[in-house]
């Protein structure tokens, strides 16, 4: 997996970095560097055009121009001020490199007229938002995006993903991998190809400080490792199995008593456990339990039980306690079951009638 940060989440990392912003720039410059001389071919009779805006963006690209005037390469720089009424009949350029704007730009921007000349943006083609991918103006379409530290949503999202061209994501020393998310739901639909099982386990032993709900083929993956894979967690993990799912992690199929079954798992595992059924149950390790009736048979279609994940996952994500997330979950996936279609459910009916739940439990 990579990671992908909204701009408001990069801001938050480069103003959470040790390193001066000085540094940063100069690491930026370099990655930026290095991948025009890799589309130039070579740095010798190469011309090339570095469009700068006034912030770190354009700092960024300076700081590149600099490098490349060093490799022999010959520069000019440009303020984005002016960028649109740049001509380039009399000025033969190799290269544009887009140092514009990055990806907080709020505004319009047009770029000026490349026609044929390759363009190599830093972090995000200008005008191209950082957050949605949505465009304002006329942005220039890369050939190749130099990114930092993460993918932005507006890099993979179009429009701004047909502008980004090839994206690079450059390491330059800030710490993506952790904040990021308030909860991690894994499993359902994973399927169970070589090497799954063997990464889903390594991806839940090192989320130990994030909440982390597993179902489906991450279920299987864990198997009877899960008491393993599970140890030395700051927060419970959620595990959510049908029988058949259960029997992989216990060894056998609950018996008579579900309650029991329940916080045996829950106590061998550390782990909140729900056990699905017409009566859910949901067991904490310390012996804890509750049960979850307002569910019926129809909640048993393919699908509906990757709704309850995301319910629950949802929950966890903002911040409740998991076992309070997960009986919390069970409620509304039942409640909004029980509002759907009387002829039968499919898992997009019960999503659809899930603000009715809501509705419900405000009223309450």
């Amino acid at each position: 997996m990579q990671p992908v940060v909204t701009p408001e989440e990069m801001a938050a990392v480069d103003a959470a970095a040790p390193e001066p912003v000085e540094v940063l720039i100069g690491r930026a410059g370099a990655a930026t560097a290095r991948e025009a001389l890799r589309l130039l071919g070579g740095a010798y009779g190469r011309r090339v055009l570095v469009v700068a805006g006034k912030g770190n963006n354009g700092n960024d690209g300076r700081d590149a121009a600099a490098r490349l005037a060093r490799r022999g390469v010959r520069v000019a720089v440009v303020p984005a001020a002016g960028a649109s009424e740049v001509g380039f009949g009399r000025h033969p350029y190799d290269l544009v490199i887009d140092a514009a704007y990055g990806t907080g730009f709020r505004g319009e921007y047009r770029a000026p007229s490349v026609c044929d000349v390759p363009v190599l943006a830093v972090d995000i083609p200008s005008g191209v938002d950082g957050l949605t991918g949505a465009v304002s103006g006329a942005p220039a379409p890369a050939v190749r995006t130099v990114t930092f530290g993460a993918h932005k949503p507006g890099l993979l999202l179009a429009p701004g993903r047909d502008l980004a061209g090839e994206v690079v994501v450059a390491d330059i020393g800030l710490d993506v991998s952790r904040a990021r998310a308030g909860a991690l739901v894994v499993g359902p639909g994973l399927g169970q190809a070589g090497g799954t099982a063997e990464r889903v386990r390594r991806l839940v032993a090192a989320a130990t400080d994030l909440a982390v709900l597993v179902d489906g083929d991450g279920l299987t993956a864990l198997g009877q490792e899960a008491a393993d894979v599970l140890a030395g967690r700051s927060i419970p993990a959620v595990l959510t199995p049908h029988d058949g799912e259960f029997a992989r992690l216990a060894g056998a199929a609950p018996e008579a008593d579900r309650l029991a079954a329940a916080r045996g798992l829950a106590a061998r595992t550390g782990a909140i456990v729900l056990l699905k059924g017409p009566t859910t149950v949901v067991a904490h390790p310390d012996g804890r339990a509750r049960l979850a009736l307002e569910g019926d048979q129809r909640l048993a279609t393919a699908g509906t039980g990757d709704v309850l994940s995301g319910c629950i996952g949802a929950l966890l994500a903002r911040g409740l306690d998991p076992f309070d997330a997960a009986a919390a979950g069970a409620w509304l996936h039942g409640t909004a079951g029980r509002h759907g279609p009387v002829e039968g459910l499919v898992a997009s009916d019960v999503v659809e009638a899930l603000p009715r739940a809501f509705e419900i439990l405000r009223a309450t």
